[in-house]
C-alpha cells in the first residue's frame, strides 16, 4: 500500500510539473506575440509619419 501511495504522489508532482511547464511557455508565447505586435505597430506608425497624407479636397 505504502508503494502505491509513492507511486500516486510521484505521478501526481510530475503531472504538477508539466502542467507548470506548460503554462510557462504560454506565457512565453503571449509575450512574445505582445513584442511582435507592437514592433508592427510601431513600424506601421512610422511609416504613416514617413507618408505624406493623400489630398482630402477631392481636387
Amino acid at each position: 500500500m505504502d508503494t502505491l501511495l509513492i507511486w500516486m504522489s510521484t505521478l501526481t508532482v510530475a503531472a504538477l510539473v508539466v502542467l507548470l511547464l506548460w503554462e510557462l511557455e504560454a506565457l512565453r508565447a503571449a509575450h512574445r506575440n505582445a513584442d511582435r505586435r507592437e514592433r508592427r505597430q510601431a513600424a506601421v506608425r512610422a511609416q504613416q509619419l514617413r507618408t505624406p497624407p493623400a489630398d482630402q479636397s477631392g481636387r
